[in-house]
């Protein structure tokens, strides 16, 4: 009889002083559609990818959309996001943003610097940012 998974899981136990009042979970959002309130679709064995931006003051994004899912926490300043034809949504350091999917949108920065953390979902090697071409989007 093997004995050493036994001794193994009791020094691990025996060393650990972590217990269920040292971690705290706060969840900051569930969701299963983008800001627009369309489903969130994620490509079959998506390669994901995370980033930092920092995005300057004053700064207006060129005209893009994602194919794919991608989200986006706020980790300091406000950004504001305009959907072609529709939606504005402003968002502050502690908010996500799901992005919207295939949908044509801006992101526009104040008075002050943002820096986000972004998370993809997209096929392997393939970009998530699409940018428009100058040509009337579709």
């Amino acid at each position: 009889m093997k004995t050493w998974p036994i001794a193994l899981a009791l020094v691990i136990l025996s060393t650990s002083n972590a217990s269920a009042e040292s971690v705290v979970v706060d969840t900051i959002l569930r969701t299963t559609e983008t800001s627009s309130g369309k489903p969130i679709t994620v490509p079959t064995h998506p390669e994901l990818v995370v980033s930092t931006f920092e995005i300057g003051p004053h700064t207006r994004l060129a005209l893009h959309k994602h194919p794919y899912a991608r989200y986006a926490y706020v980790l300091d300043g406000a950004i504001t996001v305009e959907v072609q034809g529709g939606d504005r949504h402003r968002y502050v350091a502690g908010d996500v943003i799901v992005e919207v999917i295939d949908e044509w949108h801006v992101g526009i920065t104040g008075e002050e610097a943002v820096k986000l953390l972004v998370i993809d979902q997209a096929p392997s090697g393939k970009s998530n940012t699409v940018l428009w071409d100058g040509e009337t989007p579709k």
